[in-house]
């Protein structure tokens, strides 16, 4: 499978969306670093990266990760996390139960990086708020896709990509302005809420009209 043809496969996948030039980039990076991995089952990958993500947040809690060193971490969980659709995409391996074993793993990376914002000063109102409106956006979508809908509809504020960016963005900007950490990873929690509540509105509309 060429890259373009993966774009078009990942297009029909995510409701026929445009790739916009962002998407694009992060593709072509991950479709490039799934080369390697193209010997492995995507499964064993996607269980690794649930592995990987549990491991950061309990060394962060024991011995605390520094935040560009969580940067860089939770970069390398959206890494991981998109190497076993690329690899099962490429090598003609998807099934329904890696689908499944995927948005679980998502589940779990999610909570991870929500604890990690947590661990370093998050207040937790906020962290419980993004992490429910999230499983909330995720849980409306699996529901309407077993009343039949056959694509996920709509790509909103508050897709997988944007909780890593959430992550990746204010742990960088935490190790710049390590004086105002605190108020950082608060600020980071709020923002995702608030877009996860967006995200949840924007959903439920969306289902509505093609439900009927």
């Amino acid at each position: 499978m060429t890259f373009d043809e993966y774009l078009t496969r990942w297009s029909g996948l995510h409701g026929d969306a445009q790739v916009t030039s962002p998407i694009r980039v992060w593709l072509r990076a991950t479709f490039v670093l799934a080369m390697p991995f193209r010997v492995l089952s995507p499964n064993i990958i996607t269980l690794t990266g649930l592995l990987y993500a549990a491991v950061i947040v309990v060394v962060d809690a024991r011995f605390g990760l520094g935040t560009w060193w969580l940067a860089v971490a939770i970069l390398l969980m959206g890494v991981i996390d998109s190497l076993d659709g690329i690899v099962a995409a490429v090598t003609g391996r998807t099934t329904s139960f890696g689908s499944f074993l995927d948005s679980v793993v998502d589940r779990g990376v999610d909570v991870s990086i929500a604890l990690l914002l947590y661990q370093h000063g998050a207040p937790i109102a906020p962290v419980l708020s993004a992490i429910c409106f999230t499983l909330i956006h995720e849980y409306m979508r699996a529901r309407a896709l077993g009343l039949g809908l056959k694509d996920v509809g709509i790509i909103t504020v508050a897709e997988k990509p944007t909780r890593i960016a959430i992550g990746v963005m204010f742990f960088l900007a935490c190790s710049l302005l390590p004086q105002h950490g605190h108020v950082l990873v608060a600020i980071a929690v709020y923002v995702w809420s608030a877009l996860a509540l967006l995200a949840c509105a924007q959903l439920f509309i969306n289902i509505k009209n093609r439900l009927g």
